[in-house]
């Protein structure tokens, strides 16, 4: 009873308790703030006109409590610099230090405007003459080889520039120095194999020696093989051709033949004979012509000759077969022509030693052509001319005057370099002094802003020059003065807000005045339509073979998205359908190729690869148009360079036991191995035979030996290792009396050159020792016997002198070249060597090359001369830089001329040219004209060029040769190897036209004189 109870007022308590939590949670879902507004990060620092720097940021969420979106500061400005260097080294300049804009670093990319400035410019004076200095030379560096691995090469030393000229110090010396060296040897050279030799084995043995250490020397110097014989031959005709006979065949040893000239001994035979018979009739056959060969002429200089053709005897005739037909034929033809023909003489050029040459060539090859090809003659140099003006208007000074060369003015182009000096220099003297006249001040003009618009700026008034001041005349005050003034004030406004969509389908953006002003615009609000762009062109039908759709699309061009609310104006749609049909046939249509790409590895890292090309469909294929074709094209190609490796070196043994060999990176690539080093275990030889007691009558030791397999002799250093020896010792016991036995002598060897090469030398037979003397036996006799012999001549080289000094630089101021040279004193014989290199040069710089620089002309003077007395007008400059280190020479800094005058003068009369003379022995031909009377006339002189020259037209003064005859055989001083072979030709006329005659010519040339048998 009392849980019923209980269980009623609960229930009763939650019927009350329900509704008013209901009622409750209701009022807290209707009481819930409004949200927080959201700001966007700050923009980036901005530079105004107002000389501050500016950042804004927008609004990502509507609400309360909104924090200021634009933020404003004073632009900072860095310190001043340190002054730059004056601008000029030697005199008058300007200078300039600058500062920067601290913060913001870059403004935002727009150009800084305030009235602060970044950079300032002062006068400055620098007259110091201060010579160039270096520091001492270093030492010279490692011997660079000139291939970049082995050879000769060069090694460099070096000083820097501590101090650089000023002004007119003395210039730099050259930094760098290069001389001759040799690095290792390229190639490690051996001697030739020796001629095979046969073992009392059935084996041949030959040998090589080290001449010369360098890279990669060739582990083996010795060689074993198997006696190598060829196989039988065919078999030999039959020794009756008609009847019965013989017939043999044979084999050889191929290498070496004949053992070296021992005996073949051994018992596999080289000749096989059998019987034959022989009845056939054959008949002789005979091969194919061979080509005709050279034309050989009748008079064995020129002119018809013959030429012959051949061919060979493949089988001779046997018993009653055909004879043979004639194995040679001769053909009539013609050789080199007997008149030869030259071009016309060059125009003539200048050469360094004070000489004119010009040159003519063969136009065609024939006997008798002139020797002379090469002419030389001296320079023709003019008169002087007239002195130049002085140098100095007031006081002393110089003036100069100058002649040229004559003939082929500037030498073809080339410098004249001779001994004849082209200008001359004398002193004079000038002393009017006449002071400076100006006329008076305009008034002031305008005040101009300094930045064009409003704000401070200046007012300029002018006088203008009307006298210079010439000698100690009174120089000149300014020609311009400036005031500073200032304009009206300047109306600054902010920057134009960012574009916002209203409801009305309209964009509003605002700005405001930041300081007040007489040019402040009369509008601070915009309103503007949306801009919407124009319809663009109608898309493919969605079918393209039949009926479909098709839309085209407008966009809004500013703002784009209204600021991010998206579009929703129902008048403007952005986007229109239309139905459509399509069934014409259109062919597919593509771009041009693109180049093609970049190469890519097969591999992924180097070497082969494929480059690609694309092109672009601009139409696709429609109803029954013709298909695409395709759109990418590969090729073979290479990419990056493959990373390379040198062979593995020679093994060598280290302490421990083991074996070392390493390689090393030739070339850099992309796929280099990671290891270029490698290990492994020694590999011993098994242990030899006992040798010999060392008491052969008694108690004695004997011993065995094993060496190192792989690498042999340890890559040269000395076997060090005790847990595996080389050599093992046992003791021996020997008590028999034997006498030395030996065999026959061999034949005598081929003579050995003694430095191993050529000259003289000693050929050695041998004899084997058969049994060593034991006990009291009879000891051995000597088993080699050597006799003197001559080998081949030595090679002898060249005889150089040494190397001359440097001469001076082609250039006395700035870059030139400098050369040496040697000669040689007797040339190289029987294949000796000679260096090819006679001269050398090297690039060699002294100083800094200026040119002078000069100021603007004066006007002219007024003429002071009438028609009765000669008068003149003159005009002047001045230097405003000297030329310094060779560079172009100052001009002329006065000028003065005839005043105009109208009195009578005598004009220049000339006589009629002359015809054309004879041709010359030089090939010219020359015409001339006279001066009949003088002219008076001051601006009419008479022409001074009245003499004119022409290379004659048919001028015929050269050798012409018949062609070369064949080589000659190969002639050698040793009986096979390198020899020469000579050629030549005679001229068809010897004596020409002044005195010059014609020579043979000889040509000689290489060759080699086979060596046969050996």
């Amino acid at each position: 009873m009392k849980r019923m109870r209980l269980l009623i007022i609960i229930l009763a308590l939650l019927a009350i308790v329900g509704p008013t939590a209901s009622f409750w949670s209701s009022r807290r879902r209707r009481r819930r703030p409004a949200p927080r507004c959201a700001v966007n990060n700050w923009s980036g620092w901005t530079c105004s006109p107002t000389c501050q720097q500016r950042r804004t940021r927008t609004k990502s969420r509507t609400g309360h409590s909104c924090p200021s979106l634009e933020e404003k500061k004073p632009i900072i400005i860095a310190n001043w610099g340190n002054w730059g260097h004056c601008s000029n080294t030697c005199g008058h300049g300007s200078r300039i230090r600058r500062r920067s804009v601290k913060e913001p670093s870059s403004c935002g990319g727009a150009p800084y405007s305030c009235n602060q400035p970044l950079s300032e410019t002062q006068s400055c004076y620098d007259s110091t003459n201060t010579d160039c200095r270096v520091s001492a030379w270093s030492s010279f560096g490692n011997c660079v080889p000139e291939n970049g691995k082995c050879g000769p090469g060069k090694a460099t030393r070096r000083r820097h520039l501590e101090q650089a000229p000023t002004c007119r110090g003395r210039a730099c010396p050259s930094l760098t120095e290069e001389i001759s060296c040799n690095a290792i040897a390229c190639t490690c050279t051996v001697g030739k194999w020796s001629i095979w030799a046969c073992s009392e084995t059935c084996q041949k043995v030959r040998s090589r020696a080290v001449t010369l250490r360098g890279l990669y020397c060739p582990f083996r110097l010795k060689e074993t093989a198997s006696i190598s014989i060829s196989n039988w031959g065919n078999w030999g005709h039959c020794t009756n051709t008609c009847g019965r006979g013989t017939r043999t065949r044979q084999r050889s040893v191929q290498d070496p033949l004949d053992c070296g000239g021992a005996p073949y001994s051994c018992n596999q035979p080289l000749s096989e004979t059998q019987s034959c018979y022989h009845s056939t009739n054959t008949d002789c056959r005979v091969s194919a012509w061979s080509s005709f060969g050279n034309c050989v002429p009748e008079n064995g200089k020129c002119g018809p000759g013959k030429a012959t053709r051949r061919r060979h005897l493949e089988q001779a005739p046997t018993c009653r077969g055909r004879a043979c037909p004639s194995l040679t034929e001769e053909i009539s033809c013609n050789a080199i022509a007997c008149t030869c023909t030259v071009g016309k003489w060059s125009i003539w050029a200048c050469s360094e030693t004070c000489q004119k040459v010009r040159n003519r060539t063969e136009t065609r090859e024939g006997l008798n052509c002139p020797f002379g090809l090469k002419e030389r003659a001296s320079i023709g140099i003019s008169n002087w001319g007239n002195w130049s003006h002085c140098t100095n208007t007031c006081g002393q000074g110089t003036r100069t005057r100058q002649r040229s060369v004559e003939d082929r003015l500037n030498c073809g182009g080339a410098p004249y370099s001779c001994d004849k000096s082209l200008n001359e220099t004398q002193s004079c003297y000038d002393f009017r002094n006449t002071d400076c006249k100006v006329s008076s001040w305009t008034p002031f003009g305008s005040c101009v802003p300094n930045n064009g618009k409003c704000g401070p700026g200046k007012a300029t008034r002018h006088r203008r020059l009307e006298q210079a001041p010439t000698c100690r005349g009174k120089a000149c005050p300014p020609l311009t003065e400036n005031i500073s003034c200032h304009a009206t004030a300047c109306c600054t406004v902010s920057e134009w807000s960012v574009w916002s969509c209203s409801k009305t389908c309209q964009k509003l953006r605002t700005r405001t005045v930041t300081r007040r002003g007489p040019n402040c615009p009369s509008y601070l609000k915009e309103t503007a339509s949306i801009s919407i762009s124009k319809w663009g062109n109608w898309g493919h039908c969605t079918n393209t073979c039949g009926q479909g759709t098709r839309t085209r699309q407008r966009s809004v061009e500013d703002p784009p998205s209204c600021g991010g609310a998206p579009y929703s104006c129902d008048t403007e749609p952005l986007s229109e359908t239309q139905s459509c049909h399509d069934f014409r046939n259109t062919d597919c249509k593509v771009s041009s190729w693109t180049p093609f790409g970049p190469c890519v590895p097969e591999n992924g890292q180097c070497g082969p690869g494929k480059a690609t090309r694309h092109r672009i469909l601009f139409q696709e294929p429609i109803c029954r148009g013709t298909p695409c074709p395709p759109l990418t094209e590969e090729i073979s190609c290479h990419a990056t360079t493959c990373c390379t490796v040198s062979e593995w070196s020679v093994w060598t043994c280290s302490e421990t036991c083991q074996k070392l060999r390493s390689r090393t990176v030739t070339r850099k690539g992309s796929n280099c191995p990671p290891y270029l080093k490698e290990r492994a275990s020694i590999s011993l030889y098994n242990w030899g035979n006992w040798g010999h007691c060392t008491n052969t009558c008694g108690r004695g030791t004997r011993t065995r030996q094993r060496s190192v397999e792989d690498p042999p002799n340890c890559g040269g250093a000395p076997y060090s290792c005790d847990a595996e020896p080389l050599i093992e010792t046992q003791s021996c016991y020997d008590f028999i009396n034997t006498d030395c036995q030996v065999s026959p002598w061999t034949a005598i060897g081929p003579c050995v050159p003694n430095n191993g090469k050529c000259g003289p030398g000693k050929a050695t037979r041998h004899r084997v020792r058969l049994q060593a003397p034991i006990c009291n036996g009879k000891s051995c006799p000597t088993l080699t016997e050597e006799i003197p012999c001559n080998a081949m001549a030595c090679p002898v080289p060249c005889t150089l002198t040494e190397w001359t000094k440097w001469s001076r630089c082609s250039h006395s101021c700035g870059s030139g070249y400098q050369s040496r040279n040697r000669s040689i004193i007797a040339p190289a014989k029987h294949g000796g060597a000679c260096e090819r290199e006679l001269e050398k040069q090297q690039f060699c710089e002294i100083g800094r090359r200026i040119d002078c620089q000069v100021t603007e002309w004066t006007p002219w003077t007024r003429c002071n001369g009438d028609c009765k007395n000669r008068g003149y007008q003159v005009r002047g400059r001045q230097i405003s830089r000297p030329s310094l280190c060779g560079g172009r020479s100052c001009p002329y800094l006065h000028k003065a001329k005839i005043c105009p005058r109208e009195c009578e003068c005598d004009e220049c009369i000339l006589s009629s040219w002359s015809k054309w003379s004879s041709c010359s022995c030089d090939g010219e031909t020359v015409r001339r004209r006279s001066i009949i009377r003088q002219s008076t006339c001051l601006d009419k002189p008479c022409p001074s060029n009245l003499l004119k020259s022409k290379p004659c037209e048919n001028s015929r003064n050269k050798c012409y040769y018949t062609k070369w005859t064949q080589w000659s055989s190969c002639e050698s001083k040793r009986w096979c190897g390198e020899g020469q072979k000579m050629r030549k030709k005679t001229p068809l006329i010897r004596k020409l036209r002044c005195g010059k005659t014609c020579k043979n010519r000889k040509e000689t040339g290489t060759c080699y004189k086979f060596c046969y048998g050996g």
